[in-house]
């Protein structure tokens, strides 16, 4: 019975990863703005200011925030087609709204993570809450818009809404 029930989940961490390398490989092509800035290797951006094991950690972070983001959503996506699969128009809406007020909600609370990783690697940085309620909208969409002269935070996060939207629908078209 548990190699019954664990093959699915399996093959749904598997659908996962797949659509998601997917998603990032199409959003990377279709984002020119993210190459030509990323050719320059940010040279304004703070994370230069970090030594190697500070660096991969903050790299380490982000990557563990982006996979958990994209993971929640992929699987809360997997149980809503299971239980609502018959009424997919209202769901598939639903779903897209709710994905994109996570990922405001998300987007707009992260920085208190990476400040507080940049108080551990960087003594003296004062404890602080650096953030004040949600992002404004218009941020937001900027965010979306992955504008050329961005910080790398700014378009790694965009990178993350588009493979998550891409990934969404795919997941739905499947």
């Amino acid at each position: 019975m548990a190699a019954a029930d664990s093959q699915p989940r399996g093959r749904l961490w598997l659908n996962f990863f797949t659509v998601t390398a997917f998603s990032l490989a199409l959003c990377l092509l279709w984002n020119h703005n993210i190459w030509s800035t990323a050719l320059s290797l940010y040279p304004e951006d703070s994370f230069h200011t970090l030594n190697l094991l500070p660096a991969f950690g903050l790299a380490a972070l982000t990557l563990i925030t982006t996979v958990a983001l994209l993971a929640a959503s992929w699987f809360a996506t997997a149980r809503l087609k299971r239980k609502f699969g018959k009424y997919p128009v209202i769901v598939i809406g639903l779903d897209l709204v709710s994905t994109l007020l996570l990922f405001w909600i998300v987007l707009s609370f992260t920085p208190q993570i990476f400040y507080s990783y940049y108080t551990i690697v960087m003594p003296g940085l004062p404890a602080q809450w650096v953030v004040h309620g949600l992002l404004p909208f218009n941020d937001y969409l900027k965010v979306l818009k992955i504008l050329p002269d961005a910080t790398l935070a700014s378009h790694t996060a965009g990178l993350t809404g588009w493979v998550l939207l891409c990934s969404k629908c795919i997941q739905w078209i499947k």
